[in-house]
């Protein structure tokens, strides 16, 4: 469907598709953080991390106790720094020159 609305073959590709969708996760990663936010605003509301769940079947009564465990995993699993950067050299080999300037300038802060 993407490649027939775009008119680019290579759309078809199971491959093109993870690297514009890893693309477009780096990307929102370096517009957040230009705009202020840091990986230590990456969390859940208060309520849903202490407030054990109810009627969940298997979960009733579990808690979210290792979040902070949980993000950084996610951060090594997308590639990013254990401070939720996505690393400059990756968004270099992208063609994303603009956005790895400006991790690094956040980076360097």
């Amino acid at each position: 469907m993407i490649a027939s609305a775009t008119g680019i073959e290579a759309c078809a590709s199971p491959d093109y598709l993870f690297q514009a969708a890893e693309k477009v996760y780096d990307l929102e990663r370096v517009f957040v953080f230009r705009e202020g936010f840091r990986g230590a605003d990456d969390m859940l509301p208060e309520r849903v991390q202490k407030e054990p769940l109810l009627e969940a079947e298997a979960a009733t009564g579990q808690t979210f106790l290792n979040l902070r465990g949980m993000i950084q995993e996610y951060y090594q699993a997308r590639g990013w720094s254990q401070e939720g950067f996505p690393p400059p050299e990756k968004l270099r080999a992208y063609g994303l020159e603009q956005a790895a300037r400006d991790i690094e300038a956040i980076m360097n802060e």
